[in-house]
């Protein structure tokens, strides 16, 4: 028999989620069917799956040990996989990610940028101004340690805050991701509770996110683009149009971009923009500006390949012009009781990376 006590961290998900988290290596029909010949049980009584996961919770399952261990196996470490019921993504956990801590490759990632990074960090969030170049989760060229997710776990394992090597049904992640060349805000959530309200805010728009980018071209009215939206994931490029691209498909989702003209040169023929995401579709900026012909420049993707090898001419230019510069939840965007009401009206800031900074100044004369 193996008995499992609730952190604190694992509590406010159900308890069937939590289960195929922690018995990592079970098939899922293992534990559903553990749950109906009532071989686990919470607190004692027979457990449906569906119950909420509290603090202090204790969960018996009555199985032998060596069957135990087989479903606690950990599996090979991957870069991401759903958190379905959050509707993140889970970070790479296991065995590569603990290879590379205790190498000390996460150790000198984490002290040579996150902390820096920082802007804001309580017992349930933790808010960071990410770097322009820097992957939130993995892909297939980036190295254990690397990820932005990679350098939050090891800092907060060297605060004593996370165990690389304890088993848990929670792993702290990412509530909102950006583009390897994208900077700015990205917020992670150190509970599942944490992250389960705040991406409850993002997906209710009780949280807005703010962007800055300086796009090509003149933009004189601020304006809302609304499109059918596609990812075309072999090309890692969105697909866009104001018309519908198939009727009878049901991969095509709605994206819609708020914008507003902050400032123009008509020296550099160039726009500051700010932008609000009201969808949150990968490349949605960046594909909606290029949409209506004002692409952001250095975009190397989306952007005008000219305009982009004058900027990197004249300014050393080697990302896009686009930063999450902020975000702002609600005055009731969570709810009273909830770990997170504290944040009710909070607005968060990230400076501007310092190419993008004087770039402006240069051709705008500053914000």
């Amino acid at each position: 028999m193996l008995q499992i006590t609730v952190t604190d961290r694992d509590s406010g998900g159900r308890l069937d989620k939590f289960l195929l988290k922690y018995f990592a290596a079970a098939p899922p029909p293992l534990i559903y069917r553990l749950l109906r010949q009532k071989k686990i049980k919470l607190n004692g009584r027979r457990a449906a799956g569906s119950e909420l996961t509290r603090p202090g919770d204790g969960i018996c399952v009555y199985l032998p040990e060596e069957r135990l261990e087989s479903m606690s196996a950990p599996l090979a470490g991957t870069h991401s996989a759903p958190l379905r019921e959050a509707g993140v993504c889970t970070p790479m956990v296991g065995p590569r990610l603990s290879a590379a801590f205790k190498s000390g490759a996460t150790a000198r990632n984490t002290e040579a940028g996150l902390e820096k990074s920082i802007l804001f960090e309580d017992a349930n969030l933790l808010i960071l101004n990410k770097p322009a170049g820097i992957l939130c989760h993995g892909a297939k060229d980036s190295a254990p340690g690397e990820t932005l997710i990679d350098m939050v776990l090891a800092y907060l394992a060297e605060k004593g805050e996370y165990d690389l090597a304890a088993r848990s049904a929670f792993t702290p992640a990412l509530c909102n991701r950006l583009d390897r060349n994208t900077g700015g805000i990205v917020v992670c959530g150190k509970s599942l509770a944490a992250v389960q309200e705040v991406c409850r805010a993002i997906a209710g728009e009780q949280a807005q996110k703010l962007y800055l980018a300086v796009v090509s071209g003149d933009i004189r009215e601020p304006g809302v683009c609304e499109s059918v939206y596609a990812k075309d994931d072999e090309a890692n490029r969105a697909v866009v149009s104001e018309k519908s691209l198939d009727a009878g498909s049901s991969d095509y989702k709605t994206a819609v971009t708020e914008y507003a003209p902050l400032k123009y040169s008509a020296e550099w023929d160039a726009t500051l923009v700010r932008a609000r995401l009201v969808t949150g579709r990968s490349h949605q900026i960046r594909a909606h500006m290029r949409m209506i012909g004002r692409p952001i420049i250095g975009d190397a993707k989306y952007g005008d390949a000219a305009v982009n090898a004058g900027f990197r001419g004249e300014f050393g230019l080697k990302s896009q012009l686009l930063h999450a510069r902020e975000l702002r939840f609600r005055p009731d965007a969570f709810a009273p009781g909830c770990r997170l009401h504290a944040h009710n009206g909070a607005r968060f800031v990230a400076p501007l990376p310092e190419k993008m900074d004087y770039i402006i100044k240069k051709i705008f004369g500053g914000m």
